[in-house]
């Protein structure tokens, strides 16, 4: 989510650096590097 120019994360709401090439947009949500991976885990756990 961007506001006045600063990202935060959907997921945990914390402040994402402008030029961080750590988060990703995935299905139009903005995350940070901790919520891909907890994301990741949960997929992969789901997978099994």
């Amino acid at each position: 989510m961007e506001r006045d120019g600063i990202r935060t994360c959907d997921s945990c709401g914390q402040r994402i650096p402008p030029m961080s090439k750590l988060s990703s947009r995935q299905d139009g949500k903005d995350l940070c590097l901790a919520c891909q991976i907890r994301l990741a885990q949960i997929e992969k756990g789901l997978r099994h």
